[in-house]
């Protein structure tokens, strides 16, 4: 009896290998800046992948002239606050709120001086509206931080050491290179979205997962203590001088650029905002901020909504239900910010 013997299966051709490789990288790095994209390893790096963030954002400005344009930057509080990107951009269409194009940055623990090399490239990108955590605002600050602040106000980019015009000259260099990349970006994060589902399944539980990773109510305790030290109820409290130049320079940049520069408070729990020393600073930053208030591309949004802290994670970072309580009224501010918009 003769059997057919078949031909063994054969390996892939060589030259197919790249090309797998580069479509997985591609897809894994689009969805985690989509998801993660707060999270690069060194500040160098950060810094880079926020500026790419920030540039196709700006590239998308220019695609949606009549939609409001909002790059919000804090710590983990800010993070646990707002949804991201594209469930922010849903949530307010969802809750008769404005179009949105929604840039979200965050850094674990972070004051104003994490995000000053970005500060030249969101300029450049003219949002509508640029939202900064208002306790990013440090009342005192190590040498290094202070140095990193001082560089911004000579003109330099403080993460990379080089001036304004030089990175200006080198974006231009790269525009087309961006341009094309958001191209890719854009269409392969819309077909992940209708694979996935940015609301329901998959995408939901990992987006979640992922957001939750410093939601643990064992450590209430832990960060009560913390605050307790952090912010005696003795001693004196102000603005450091050279952040409060900072703040100053980028009041008068954001107007001139066109941008409305927004710090928004972001709440904690009672047993913390009950704190002496949390009060204190409380009012040292609100005096600040009051000391712009004559100024119409300034604004200083105060939470006055009331959230049970039983919605609280650990006191300071908010969980799903307190999350969507302060995201109703983010988007109510937005609302009121595209009506005078478009009245003026």
């Amino acid at each position: 009896m003769n059997r057919r013997v078949g031909r063994p299966p054969q390996a892939p051709p060589l030259w197919l290998w790249p090309i797998v490789v580069g479509f997985v990288a591609t897809v894994f790095a689009v969805t985690l800046d989509d998801y993660l994209g707060e999270a690069v390893t060194s500040r160098e790096a950060n810094d880079h992948a926020h500026r790419m963030r920030i540039a196709e954002f700006a590239l998308q400005r220019a695609d949606h002239p009549r939609t409001l344009h909002v790059i919000a930057l804090g710590d983990s509080s800010l993070r646990n606050a707002l949804f991201f990107g594209h469930e922010m951009e849903q949530y307010s269409l969802a809750n008769g709120g404005p179009e949105l194009r929604f840039l979200r940055i965050t850094h674990p623990r972070a004051k104003l001086n994490e995000f000053l090399a970005l500060f030249d490239a969101i300029l450049a990108a003219k949002p509508d509206l640029l939202v900064i955590q208002a306790w990013l605002l440090p009342d005192r600050m190590t040498e290094k931080r202070r140095l990193r602040h001082l560089s911004y106000q000579a003109g330099e980019i403080p993460s990379f050491g080089i001036s304004r015009k030089q990175h200006r000259e080198q974006l231009l260099h790269h525009r087309k290179t961006l341009q094309h990349q958001a191209w890719i970006v854009d269409r392969v994060i819309a077909k992940l979205g209708s694979w996935i589902g940015y609301e329901t399944g998959l995408g939901r539980r990992f987006a979640d997962r992922q957001r939750r990773y410093a939601c643990y109510p064992a450590y209430r305790d832990d960060q009560l203590s913390a605050r307790e030290g952090a912010h005696p109820a003795s001693g004196e409290f102000a603005v450091d001088p050279t952040a409060a130049a900072t703040i100053d320079l980028l009041v008068e940049q954001a107007a001139a650029a066109g941008i409305r520069l927004v710090f928004v408070d972001i709440p904690v729990a009672s047993p913390i905002a009950e704190l002496p020393g949390i009060r204190r600073k409380d009012m040292m930053q609100r005096d600040f901020f009051a000391s712009h208030s004559g100024n119409p591309t300034f604004d200083h949004w105060i939470f006055d909504r009331t959230i049970p802290d039983a919605d609280f994670c650990d006191w300071i970072h908010l969980a799903r239900q307190g999350r969507s309580i302060f995201s109703s009224w983010f988007v109510e501010r937005l609302q009121r910010v595209a009506a005078e918009a478009e009245a003026g």
